[in-house]
């Protein structure tokens, strides 16, 4: 598994508001206290299917929400 990008603050926000599979499709009282995301794909060496995990942390570090999705 491999970081693809990371987003932080407005950005980060959209992304957690988007509907799948361009965002997370997080509430908007969830989304609105996300500060940052981060997006992780499998690679072609990772056993098992393929697949994009999306994190969402608030201003303090702490987890709010991850979504896993199957394929890239």
């Amino acid at each position: 598994m491999h970081k693809i990008a990371e987003y932080k603050g407005a950005m980060a926000r959209r992304c957690a508001q988007e509907k799948a599979p361009y965002g997370m499709g997080l509430a908007e009282g969830l989304s609105a206290r996300t500060e940052a995301v981060i997006i992780y794909g499998s690679s072609f060496s990772d056993p098992g299917e393929d697949f994009t995990r999306m994190v969402a942390f608030d201003n303090e570090g702490i987890k709010l929400a991850t979504i896993t999705l199957n394929g890239y």
